[in-house]
């Protein structure tokens, strides 16, 4: 267990804080470090990547902030009728002045006032597909989207890409992933990094105050050796040096010499 882990395991115990909210302070999303879909905990939805919106109580199953936290998740989409059911279920004046009021954006109106509310589909698809120019009568998922298995009415991003900021039929990888050689529907974090908890790669050594100014670790810091080869720093950009070469769990003797105050070498080499 980390020094951050064991810190934050005492503060859920001992103080008034509720850990949940502890969990979401880590997870916290910034303008600067925008969240991916289902990740949070955001505030603003210019903490949320591309055309996501940041909403409240919404985090679904598997998301790593409690449900409490709000989550980026995606807007949702235009609902349209097909054009043939597609009619006022309420009288057309009392419609006309319900769109007046600009009362449409409400479900209960616009499912009574479909035809004047404007959500028949003429293009007779169903979902976000759209018709088929090369085979009338046919609709086809947009750009780079794909029939979603579980909905197949609507088109998605294959594999773990997400909607391109500039063009939602366009698919990319969150930030800072590289396509898979292997499939390229799938995105991966270079340099055998692990996604965070906002489901970006940053480098997690930021949360050690250590490596502020420790990084790269220098040879001949047996504290900074220890601290990237016996702790689960050993992944991150601070520690490629050092790890390469002593390994992890490693005799970091070889690295440098003890002081007799290293905080961070519980695993003596003699």
């Amino acid at each position: 267990m980390t020094i951050k882990e064991v810190t934050l395991f005492l503060v859920c115990l001992f103080s008034l804080a509720n850990c949940k909210d502890v969990r979401n302070v880590l997870n916290k999303c910034t303008a600067e470090k925008p969240c991916e879909v289902n990740a949070g905990d955001c505030t603003f939805d210019n903490e949320c990547r591309g055309n996501l919106i940041c909403t409240r109580n919404n985090c679904e199953e598997g998301s790593t902030v409690s449900l409490y936290a709000k989550c980026c998740q995606k807007p949702e989409q235009p609902i349209k009728v097909n054009s043939g059911k597609c009619k006022d279920k309420k009288s057309s004046k009392k419609c006309k002045k319900l769109k007046k009021k600009k009362k449409c954006k409400k479900k209960k109106v616009w499912k009574k006032c479909l035809k004047t509310c404007e959500k028949c589909d003429d293009s007779g698809c169903p979902g976000n597909q759209v018709p088929n120019t090369n085979k009338p009568g046919e609709c086809v998922c947009p750009g780079d989207l794909v029939l979603d298995s579980n909905n197949l009415g609507e088109c998605i991003c294959p594999g773990n890409k997400i909607p391109d900021d500039n063009n939602p039929n366009q698919c990319s990888c969150p930030a800072n992933q590289i396509p898979d050689s292997n499939d390229p529907t799938q995105c991966l974090c270079p340099n055998g990094q692990l996604p965070n908890m906002t489901r970006q790669c940053d480098d997690f050594c930021f949360f050690e105050d250590y490596f502020i100014t420790n990084c790269p670790i220098q040879r001949g810091d047996y504290n900074g050796c220890c601290l990237c080869t016996q702790y689960y720093y050993y992944g991150c950009d601070c520690c490629r040096e050092v790890v390469e070469e002593i390994g992890v769990g490693g005799d970091c003797t070889k690295w440098g010499e003890p002081t007799g105050d290293d905080e961070f070498c519980y695993m003596k080499n003699n």
